[in-house]
């Protein structure tokens, strides 16, 4: 289980229940090309990752794990299922703009 690179365009708070993830932050060079922001950084349970525009917004995350499931909790200051963010290909070129898919449930 992996993302691609990806922004999230508003503030988050990721924390790691169970398992583990390995998380790289990128930046966006001036040629279009997304590349590492510091070293990979591993989430254990406990753990509490932020993402916002102004801390560094894109990053890649995986499960630390090939033969288990690892579990976060996201929380943003939005509704994701209906902000607009963007997916960097590794290779460079414009991003790709997407909404993450998931159901809200009816109040």
């Amino acid at each position: 289980q992996e993302t691609p690179i990806h922004d999230h365009t508003v503030w988050g708070v990721i924390g790691m229940l169970r398992g583990a993830e390995t998380t790289q932050r990128y930046f966006i060079g001036t040629d279009g090309v997304p590349a590492p922001a510091g070293s990979e950084a591993r989430l254990t349970p406990g753990h509490v990752e932020f993402v916002s525009p102004t801390l560094g917004d894109i990053h890649k995350v995986k499960n630390a794990f090939n033969d288990r499931v690892s579990i976060s909790i996201h929380a943003y200051g939005a509704n994701i299922g209906k902000v607009r963010r963007h997916v960097f290909p590794a290779e460079g070129g414009a991003p790709k703009e997407f909404i993450s898919g998931y159901a809200n449930a009816d109040a």
